[in-house]
């Protein structure tokens, strides 16, 4: 994953925490070391944002799959029916579309 990717998380902070426990399935803990800035605490990973800023950095082993995880879950949010009918399918554009992304199951357990 590219060190220049910049993650934002435009929510607030109580949809962020239901996203990390519901959608990702972390277990940890959450604390507020700087006014605007959360922080997550789990085994392999460490979740940073910035309430004002609206940035997220993720540090740690899991990083990565976190990471590639929301990507994932940002892209599979979105109505692509419009998008997929003007796909051209002599050049399989529309099989590249998902290519490489992790399924849920993959997310909470490893890729």
């Amino acid at each position: 994953m590219s060190a220049n990717l910049r993650l934002s998380w435009a929510g607030d902070f109580d949809r962020l925490k239901e996203f990390v426990k519901s959608d990702l399935e972390l277990q940890g803990s959450w604390s507020s070391p700087a006014n605007e800035k959360k922080l997550f605490v789990s085994d392999n990973v460490e979740l940073l944002w910035w309430k004002n800023k609206k940035f997220l950095k993720i540090n740690g082993e899991d990083a990565n799959r976190i990471k590639r995880c929301m990507i994932n879950a940002m892209f599979t949010s979105l109505n692509l029916d419009s998008i997929k009918s003007g796909v051209d399918m002599a050049t399989n554009t529309e099989n590249s579309l998902n290519e490489n992304q992790p399924t849920k199951h993959q997310c909470m357990y490893g890729l």
